[in-house]
Parts: structure tokens; sequence; C-alpha cells
């Protein structure tokens, strides 16, 4: 299994869409890997985002996850539950050969979840380490990072890792007021929406509403973004035609890639945001059925904007 593409985070294709925290750091630091014998003999050199240089002795093992920054960055602290966007070469210690590399190119990044349950030492190796770092791990006994390598339980495995973005696991913005005539939305404990659409005409022009304001970065134009969403039409808001909640990950994509209203409900709003958007058939999928979505639909999306980057 590729762990840079396989567990990295969906691309929003699914229904023919495509045509700083204030969390504290305190309890989840005390997950933070320390550093060790281990990643001291990992030598890296290089500037972060191009393709390190790294320098181990073969058959190295490790009983147990240790990182290391080689280079410190100066944003935030990642906390675990998030996603991150990062450059990365991992190793198999026992023979020296690279398992998986990304490309380096500044563009085909991957986002993964900081979830020990999936990536095991993988994501504890980069809990609490700063945007902008380049972490060194070295990560041994841990069967769920070797299941998902396809590597023996007790594989040792050496990653350098360029944490290039963080993103949020959901909007944390400032709640805003409720706009009449707009659907009603609804969040459980773990911060799914739920949608109802008012008992009227579906409005020909896009209306969009802020239910909550961030205050992070803002979306560009042809900008990067990293959402939860889920989206309901205006005749059938009791059956989402898709969700991203349910698929457990965010969604990353560029804002050119999805149709023309959700591109417009996205562009100019913050990072940390959570933004309520009905998009008429014009700006839609129009005349043409799209997967579950009759033609000439009105779709109703919940948002909620994570992380950007141009």
């Amino acid at each position: 299994m590729k762990l840079l593409s396989a567990i990295a985070i969906a691309t929003l294709a699914i229904a023919g869409l495509t045509a700083c925290s204030s969390a504290p750091q305190s309890a989840a630091c005390e997950m933070q890997a320390k550093s060790g014998k281990n990643t001291a003999a990992v030598k890296v050199s290089g500037q972060f985002g191009a393709k390190p240089t790294v320098d181990f002795t073969k058959g190295m093992t490790a009983t147990d996850t240790q990182s290391l920054d080689v280079i410190k960055g100066t944003g935030r602290a990642v906390n675990a539950g998030e996603s991150i966007t990062i450059d990365a070469q991992l190793y198999d210690a026992t023979s020296g050969q690279i398992i998986q590399q990304t490309a380096y190119d500044g563009q085909s990044r991957p986002t993964i979840p900081v979830d020990v349950s999936k990536l095991g030492g993988f994501s504890k190796a980069l809990i609490c380490h700063k945007v902008g770092s380049r972490v060194v791990a070295v990560i041994g006994n841990d069967q769920t990072l070797a299941t998902s390598l396809g590597l023996a339980k007790s594989a040792t495995v050496v990653a350098v890792v360029d944490i290039v973005s963080a993103n949020l696991s959901k909007a944390n913005g400032a709640p805003q007021p409720a706009v009449d005539g707009m659907p009603r939305v609804v969040l459980s404990d773990a911060g799914v929406p739920g949608i109802t659409v008012p008992k009227s005409t579906a409005p020909s022009k896009l209306e969009v509403a802020l239910l909550k304001k961030g205050d992070g970065a803002v979306v560009a134009e042809h900008a990067n973004v990293t959402v939860h969403y889920i989206g309901v039409t205006w005749a059938n808001a009791t059956t989402p035609f898709d969700s991203s909640w349910s698929r457990g990950t965010p969604a990353e994509f560029n804002v050119d890639n999805v149709v023309e209203g959700f591109k417009q409900a996205l562009v100019g709003q913050k990072v940390g945001s959570q933004v309520l958007a009905v998009i008429p058939p014009a700006l839609g999928y129009k005349d043409q059925a799209a997967g579950s979505i009759p033609a000439n639909s009105t779709l109703v999306f919940v948002i909620d904007i994570l992380g950007t980057s141009k």
C-alpha cells in the first residue's frame, strides 16, 4: 500500500464536482516522539522543499519512534487529528533503500491525516512539530505503519518529512447569525452538518452565508484548498449526494476544478470559516444529470475551510 498516496486525503471528484489552530498543545504534545541515538545517526542535508540527501548506516533497528527537527519551522505546531501537506522520503532501514517518496515538485504533495490509529509512529513523529520544519524520524516495532507500507512488523523505517502546511480538523471560526430564507444547519458533536431546506422556491442566484467566520489565510483565486463538506439538493435535503465527512477524511482540490458556484463560495473566504452555499443550476450542472444529482438541480453545500495554499 502506498502510504503517501493511498492514505492521502481524497481529491474532490465524487459527484462530478470536478469541471493556525487555537487548540491547546500541551495534552497532544505528551504524545510527541523524542529524539535519540537513532535520529542522531541519520544525516540529512538540503533545503526545505527540495529532495534531501539522506545518509545512515543500513541495518539500523529501532524498537520505538524517535523524531528530530533538522530544519526548525516557524509556523504553528501540528495537532493530532488534523491533516498536513508534506514532502517526504521513506526508507527501509534494513536495506537502506527508498520505499516511497514524493515528487518534490512543489505541486503534487500529498495531504495525510495526523492519526496514530491509521499511520502509527509516522503520525506520532510529526505531532507538535511546526509547519516549515524538516523532520527526521526513525520508527520501529510499529505494526500499524509496517502494515501500511507492506513491511514486516519488525521493520524499521527512516523518514524525512517536510511539513509544508497544516489544516484544521473542522471549522473553528466565530459563529455568525443565521440568514433568513437560507437552509438551517445543525452540527453534531463531531462537527458534521445536518441541513434543513426551507419549504419555498429555490433561489435563482448564488446565495452564500457565513455560518462561522474564520481568521486564517484567505482563499485566493486558483488556490488549492482542503475542506470538509456535505452536499444535498434543494429538492432532497434528507439524502446527501456527497460528503467528505462520511468518508472520514477532508477533500483537497484546486478551486478551478470544481463547479463555478462552489468556487465562488470559497474564493475570498478565510480558513476556519464554515460556509453555506446555495448554488443554482446555472452555476452547477445546468441541465445535465451528475451521478445521483438530477438535471437542473439547485445544490446546497456546507463547507468547512480547513486549509489553503497557492
